[in-house]
């Protein structure tokens, strides 16, 4: 399944965040979406999860120079 940067931030309750390698996937996933990781360990607090949204607008935002716009509109296979 994929969605977006918004649509993870506007409801971050039904994402989780790997405890591996700290990426964002849906709640429901049994392993980690990331397809290096096989990781079956999560963290659901949604404090975690609310970190894991904000490193990632960092990085697009920062490193990549991206508007908050486009960051909003990045994929992610959850």
């Amino acid at each position: 399944m994929q969605a977006q940067l918004i649509q993870i931030h506007s409801k971050p309750t039904d994402y989780k965040v790997c405890k591996n390698c700290k990426t964002i996937n849906w709640y429901e996933n049994d392993v980690c979406s990331n397809l290096e990781c096989i990781c079956e360990s999560f963290d659901e607090q949604q404090e975690e999860v609310e970190e894991a949204i904000q490193k990632e607008y960092w990085f697009w935002m920062e490193e990549e120079k991206y508007s908050e716009k486009q960051a909003d509109n990045v994929f992610y296979d959850v």
